[in-house]
């Protein structure tokens, strides 16, 4: 599985937190999690779906740095924007990092 593909899953409404935890909007249990054991940690669980090195490992910990930044954000935060739109915020300039030329 490739890097975009673990980050971004259109079309699911899950934030690429929920993805890895296998939860769905509102924390509730989604199908996948029932599937596959609760893991110890991000990397343990793109590693028992299957996602290769080096992406699991560099996947794990954008999604730990992309969780930090946003959540940081979001409790210094002087608007009234969700934590979702500050994932999404953290996200974007993840993928402006990746993208440039």
């Amino acid at each position: 599985m490739a890097l975009p593909e673990v980050l971004d899953e259109p079309g699911t409404g899950r934030l690429p937190a929920q993805q890895l935890m296998g939860q769905g909007a509102g924390g509730v249990t989604s199908q996948a999690s029932r599937r596959h054991p609760p893991s110890s940690s991000p990397l343990d669980a793109l590693r028992a779906r299957g996602v290769d090195e080096p992406a699991a490992s560099l996947t794990a910990e954008t999604a730990v740095a992309v969780f930090r930044t946003a959540f940081d954000r979001w409790l210094s935060a002087e608007d009234v924007r969700d934590f979702p739109q500050h994932i999404a915020d953290a996200l974007d300039a993840v993928r402006a990092l990746t993208t440039a030329p």
